[in-house]
């Protein structure tokens, strides 16, 4: 029974037809524009420097999710029961829908303006190279923070044991 594949640095444009006993899945480096459905018992998919635009179906179970490098524009589909979100250095304007139980999120160098709603259980949130100017209301678990030092932060959290302003690194006093 087939549980890890790893088919990266391929010149693949698809996938289709994976086993249903797959549990981690990396197809990074390719040239894959469209993902058939995969695997129900899949949790972790890495399909980052690809030409994905958009992901449909993805299954249930999936607890980390790396589509870094991509052509993804907005942000919809996650599971509920993701805990890691990667989607650094694609075309997402908006944040919204977030999974409750997300605890590292990744959102470096998009062109999101404007961050609402983020989980409140959420740990880890990198948000550098965006348009962003504020953060309001982080949640009051955040233990690390990555954004651009011309952010104005308001309400920073009791948890936070890092902050890194861009080329400044900051740690907090707990």
């Amino acid at each position: 029974m087939l549980r890890v594949f790893n088919c990266s640095w391929n010149k693949i444009t698809e996938i289709k037809n994976l086993p249903d006993t797959l549990q981690i899945f990396i197809c990074s480096g390719n040239k894959i524009t469209k993902i058939g459905k995969l695997p129900e018992l899949l949790q972790t998919f890495i399909c980052s420097k690809n030409n994905i635009s958009r992901i449909e179906n993805l299954p249930k179970s999936l607890q980390i999710f790396i589509r870094s490098d991509n052509e993804i524009t907005k942000i919809e589909n996650l599971p509920d029961c993701l805990l890691n979100f990667h989607c650094s250095r694609n075309k997402i304007m908006k944040i919204e829908n977030l999974p409750i139980s997300l605890h590292r999120f990744y959102c470096s160098e998009n062109k999101i303006e404007k961050i609402e709603n983020l989980p409140e259980q959420l740990l880890e949130f990198y948000c550098r190279g965006n348009e962003i100017s504020k953060i309001e209301n982080l949640p009051k678990t955040l233990e690390y923070l990555w954004c651009d030092s011309y952010l104005i932060i308001e309400n920073i959290p009791p948890s936070l044991k890092f902050l890194n302003n861009n080329d400044y690194v900051q740690e907090t006093e707990n």
